[in-house]
């Protein structure tokens, strides 16, 4: 890679490189060796190429809309980082759907 590649460039380079490596039949290996990159940056850009890929699954708006007709008699939110909230049956629906919204995730 030419070292006066931007970042951007390179990240667009190493996604594309991540692709073929989804899509083909070689190892990571194979693909370190076939594009001289050590296995080592390979491997971060792998984790980058997930993390960017999946972030729209962490976004608010991936949340599957709910409706509460009736106030439960307790409520449990459990967010994809694992942390989990519990919610009393005095809770306010409007309240559970704005600490949802506000937490970002």
């Amino acid at each position: 890679m030419d070292p006066q590649t931007s970042l951007s460039g390179i990240q667009e380079q190493m996604f594309q490189i991540i692709e073929k490596y989804h899509s083909g039949r070689k190892t990571q290996k194979q693909i370190c060796q076939d594009h001289n990159l050590s296995f080592s940056k390979f491997s971060y850009w792998l984790r980058k190429y997930r993390r960017s890929h999946n972030s729209s699954a962490n976004s608010p708006s991936a949340f599957i809309p709910i409706t509460v007709k009736d106030s439960p008699s307790a409520c449990i939110v459990e967010f994809p980082n694992g942390v989990r909230v519990h919610l009393s049956s005095a809770s306010n629906p409007a309240f559970i759907i704005r600490l949802i919204q506000s937490t970002g995730l």
